[in-house]
This record gives structure tokens, sequence and C-alpha cells, in this order.
């Protein structure tokens, strides 16, 4: 259970994360006729998409503990009989998640931020692609690819994370502060 466990919180937080700032990719961008958000809009615009994908991941983590119950976590034909249940749920939440994204790439960033939101919307499309591979190995019951996934997925984000970060100090912002407050806080010197 603690092996499924972790997989179903690597799979919340992966696709929180896509949604804390990855305000659009670069085609979302050029397809955007509006004038660029000033910082305000945009800090308040992506902590209220951020809010909503977290209250959805929380209903997600909700209805697979409800799936798995009577599962005995210890016995590995239980936990394969247990995934495709909890398929339909991650599927579901897939799709509110690509609808957030979707509402997130129409959003035309402050111009200094540019950079950043390019790469948070990077970052989303594989978040959203590893989301779609954990759904097909939960449909098939398989764990080891379902484990393989969650682990690989966190390490590219890792990676991922560490560019957007330097994108974020390059144009002279804390990247913990944003982390910790969701908040576009200038460097001190």
């Amino acid at each position: 259970m603690r092996k499924l466990s972790t997989i179903v919180l690597a799979l919340t937080s992966l696709s929180a994360l896509a949604l804390v700032g990855c305000a659009g990719t670069a085609t979302g961008q050029a397809g955007s006729a509006s004038a660029p958000m000033t910082m305000a809009e945009y800090e308040a615009k992506m902590s209220n998409i951020e809010s909503r994908a977290m209250t959805m991941g929380k209903d997600m983590n909700t209805k697979m503990a409800d799936s798995m119950k009577g599962a005995n976590p210890m016995d590995p034909a239980a936990m394969k009989a247990a995934m495709p249940k909890m398929a339909p749920i991650a599927k579901q939440f897939r799709e509110g998640l690509g609808k957030l994204v979707d509402e997130m790439k129409a959003i035309n960033p402050p111009a200094e931020l540019k950079e950043f939101h390019k790469l948070q919307g990077k970052q989303a499309d594989s978040e959203m692609k590893d989301v779609d591979g954990m759904v097909a190995a939960m449909e098939k019951g398989d764990m080891t690819a379902l484990s393989k996934m969650g682990m690989d997925s966190a390490a590219r984000q890792a990676k991922q994370q560490e560019e957007i970060d330097a994108a974020l100090k390059k144009a002279g912002f804390d990247p913990a502060k944003y982390h910790t407050d969701k908040k576009f806080v200038k460097l001190t010197k």
C-alpha cells in the first residue's frame, strides 16, 4: 500500500506542479491576442488555477483511497486488481487538469516572466504525458510500469524545475519565495 500510496501522491503532486505556473506553451502565447497581464493579475490568476487543481487532487486522492478499500496492501495480486479501478478516477482527474492547463495557456504573462512561463508550459506538457502513461499503466494493472513512470517523472520534474528556477532568478525574482508564498518577489542584492 505504501508503494501504491506513494505513486498516487506522486500523480497528484505531478499534476499540481503542472499547474503551479505553467501558464502556457509557446503556442498558447503566440495565439494570445490579449495584452500581457500585470504581475498582480498573473499571481492572482495562477493562484486561482492552482487552488482549483489542488482541490481536484484532494478529491482524486479520496476517490482512489475509497476504490482501494478492502485490498490487502501486502498482496501484489490485490494491488494489481485495484489499479484498474483507480484508472477511471485518474483519467477523470487528467481531463479536469487538461482544462485548467488549457485555461492557463490562454494567459499572456508579464513580459519579464515570458521565459519562466514558457518553461513552465513545457514542464506541464511533459507532466500531462506522464499522467497519461500512468493512467495506461493503471488500466493494465502494471504496478512495475506505474512505479517506473513515477520515478522517471520525478527525476525529469526535478531537472525541469531547476531550469524554471534559473529562469525566474534570471528575471530577477526569488524562486524560494515563489515556491513558498506563490508570490513573485524581487531578489535583493
